[in-house]
C-alpha cells in the first residue's frame, strides 16, 4: 500500500501517458510514483496491445519462412509444425524485455513504481498549477511561481544505436557515420549517443567499401578505420535502438533476439514514423533518444504498411558510384528526419 505522504504525485497507470506525466513531474523536482497492476506494468500497449500483436505477426512470418522464400524458394519453412507455444514463448520474451525498458527508464528518472490493484487512497488537488492536497505540511508544498528542483544523481549512461545490414561493408557503415556526424552537429561532440554498426552475414573482415568511403568524404564526413563485424545477440540486447537497412535485416535481428522487436526498425521506416511525432525536448541527449523510440513505437501502431521499396535501402554492392550516392542520399535523408524533432533544453539548476 502506498503512503500518500511519501509522494507529491501518484500516477495511476503505467502506459505511455502515465510514464510521461511521472517523468515530467520528477524533472520538475516533484516526488513522483507510478501505480499499476502487477501484471500490467507498461500499460496495455506492451502487455495486451501493439507489442504482443506485432510480435505474434513477426514470429509467424519467421517460423513460416515467408520472409526468406525469395532467397530459399517457396517451399522453405523454418519449422514444419508450428505450435502456439512456439509463438507464445517469443511473445513472453519480448513483453518481458519491454517491461524492463520501462522500469529502467523510470528508475533513471527517479520515479518510484508500485504494483497494486488498488489506487492511492487520496487524490491530489491542484490550484494555480500547485498541488494543495497532498497530505503534506504547508512548508513542504512548492511555492506558487517557483519550480522546486531536485538534486539529481550522476549516472554514466548512453543511448546505444546499432545499424545493421548484410556484410557491414556499405549501407550500415555509411548510416553509422552519417548519424554519428549529425548527432555531433546537433548535440555536440561530447553527446551520449553510442552509434555502431554490424552485419547479419559477414563472411570475412572487410574495410569500408571504396565507394562508400568516397560518398562519405563527398559529404565532409571523416571516416575512421572500419572493419566489418558480425552482429551478436549481446549487441542487439544492449542497443536502445536498432536501425536495419532492409526488412530482411530487421527480421534477422528479431529472430536472433526476440526481445528487441519493439525497438527494431528499418532506418527509412523509423524516419517515416518520426515524421508523425511531436517535437521532444529534454535536458540530456540520452533521454531524447529513449523518448524518441517510445514515441515511434506509438506511431508504429497507428500507421499502415507501405511497399517494400519505401522502407528498404537497396544494396549498392557491385553497382557503380552513382548508386552508392543514391544510397547515401536515402540514408542522409533518413538521419536528418530522425533527428529533426529532438531539442536539448538547458539543464535545471538548483
Amino acid at each position: 500500500m502506498i503512503i500518500i505522504d511519501t509522494y507529491d504525485l501518484a500516477v495511476i497507470g503505467s502506459g505511455p501517458a502515465g510514464q510521461k506525466a511521472a517523468i515530467a513531474a520528477a524533472k520538475l523536482g516533484y516526488r513522483a510514483a507510478i501505480v499499476d497492476r502487477g501484471d500490467m506494468m507498461g500499460g496495455v500497449c506492451i502487455n495486451t496491445g501493439t507489442i504482443p500483436s506485432k510480435t505474434f505477426r513477426e514470429a509467424v512470418l519467421y517460423l513460416t519462412g515467408l520472409n526468406q522464400r525469395e532467397l530459399y524458394g517457396q517451399a522453405y519453412r523454418v519449422k514444419q509444425d508450428i505450435t502456439i507455444s512456439d509463438v507464445s514463448s517469443r511473445i513472453h520474451h519480448v513483453v518481458a524485455r519491454e517491461i524492463d525498458v520501462v522500469r529502467n527508464q523510470l528508475s533513471r528518472n527517479h520515479v518510484a513504481t508500485h504494483t497494486n490493484r488498488k489506487p492511492p487512497p487520496r487524490a491530489a488537488t491542484v490550484s494555480d498549477g500547485v498541488p494543495t492536497d497532498l497530505g503534506l505540511p504547508p512548508e513542504a508544498l512548492p511555492l506558487p511561481g517557483r519550480i522546486r528542483t531536485v538534486e539529481r544523481k550522476s549516472f554514466v549512461s548512453t543511448f546505444n544505436v546499432l545499424v545493421v545490414c548484410t556484410a557491414n561493408h556499405c549501407r550500415s557503415p555509411i548510416a553509422e557515420q552519417l548519424l554519428t556526424a549529425a548527432v555531433a552537429e546537433q548535440f555536440g561532440d561530447d553527446n551520449s549517443w553510442n552509434i555502431s554498426s554490424a552485419g547479419t552475414d559477414v563472411d570475412r573482415i572487410r574495410p569500408l567499401h571504396i565507394f562508400a568511403d568516397e560518398v562519405l568524404r563527398e559529404r565532409g564526413v571523416l571516416v575512421p578505420g572500419h572493419r566489418a563485424v558480425q552482429v551478436t545477440r549481446e549487441q542487439i540486447l544492449e542497443a536502445d535502438l536498432i536501425l536495419a537497412a532492409a526488412r530482411q535485416h530487421r527480421a534477422a535481428v528479431v529472430t536472433m533476439a526476440p526481445p528487441a522487436l519493439g525497438r527494431t526498425f528499418t532506418i527509412r521506416q523509423f524516419a517515416r514514423l518520426v515524421d508523425q511525432i511531436e517535437p521532444i525536448t529534454a535536458a540530456d541527449s540520452v533521454e531524447l533518444g529513449l523518448q524518441l523510440v517510445e514515441d515511434a513505437k506509438l506511431a508504429r501502431g497507428m500507421m499502415q504498411p507501405v511497399p517494400v521499396e519505401q522502407d528498404d535501402v537497396a544494396d549498392p554492392m557491385g553497382r557503380p558510384l552513382t548508386v552508392f550516392r543514391e544510397c547515401a542520399d536515402q540514408l542522409d535523408d533518413a538521419v536528418r528526419r530522425i533527428l529533426r524533432p529532438l531539442h536539448l533544453s538547458a539543464s535545471i539548476n538548483g
